[in-house]
């Protein structure tokens, strides 16, 4: 594969690994997680962290 086909599907592997990252954000805060812990173990700021937990409200 190469060119707009191989691009296509590094995309879609990015996209796919994103939002498994926000679910798992998501799940450590639900189980009581702090902030600066899920950005610890994500390698994610703490506005990161925020911002995805934001959005999901």
């Amino acid at each position: 594969m190469s060119g707009l086909g191989e691009s296509l599907v590094e995309s879609a592997a990015e996209e796919a690994w994103e939002q498994s990252k926000i679910k798992f954000i998501i799940n450590m805060n639900e189980k009581g997680y702090t902030i600066e812990q899920i950005a610890d173990v994500t390698e994610k700021s703490r506005e990161e962290v925020e911002a995805v937990l934001e959005k999901e409200k």
